[in-house]
């Protein structure tokens, strides 16, 4: 059970639900019915995965999997973004390809699309990171470097600019397109 509630952390939703089923075949006694509940509670909505769904125009929207997966494939035809924080492996979709992102590279280009438009500086953004890991700004600086060269890949040529650094002050996610961030509950 503790294995499926990882999964479900995680964003891999098929994995949390395979081993939530093998925890439900196993227990035939029925000795871990409230901690099965639990679980299914934990990686389900009413039966269904959860997702949030953040719109550029909108408040955040809950919404099953089967949900997120339709909003994904309706950007990808209407010209928009999406950033998909769902999954083990963080991807950004725009109208011209798909990028996949390092999890920092994806909670970091999160928080820039979050704040837009607002200039985040370098201190800001080193809060993506657990208080005890010491890095040095520069390290910000290498990693906006990567989002923006794996970024290129998804916009076409007109579309390009999604990250303005403003000098000695810091970042902003200035890209035209309505953007999506998909992330587990």
């Amino acid at each position: 059970m503790t294995i499926s509630k990882a999964y479900s952390q995680l964003g891999e939703d098929e994995m949390a639900f395979r081993f939530f089923q093998k925890a439900k075949e196993i227990d035939v006694e029925r000795n871990f019915t409230s901690e099965m509940n639990d679980v299914e509670k934990f990686i389900t909505q009413d039966g269904h995965y959860k997702r949030l769904v953040r719109f550029s125009d909108e408040p955040i929207n809950l919404s099953t999997l089967e949900q997120a997966e339709i909003l994904k494939n309706e950007a990808a035809v209407d010209g928009e973004a999406e950033l998909d924080l769902s999954h083990l492996q963080p991807t950004f979709t725009g109208p011209e390809g798909v990028a996949t992102l390092e999890r920092k590279e994806a909670e970091i280009l999160r928080y820039l699309i979050e704040r837009e438009p607002i200039v985040v500086s370098k201190e800001e953004l080193l809060t993506v990171w657990a208080d005890d890991d010491a890095l040095a700004l520069n390290t910000i600086k290498s990693y906006i470097s990567k989002i923006k060269r794996k970024l290129r890949s998804c916009y076409t040529e007109e579309n390009s600019q999604t990250i303005q650094t403003i000098r000695g002050q810091g970042y902003r996610w200035v890209s035209t397109l309505p953007t999506k961030i998909i992330k587990v509950l």
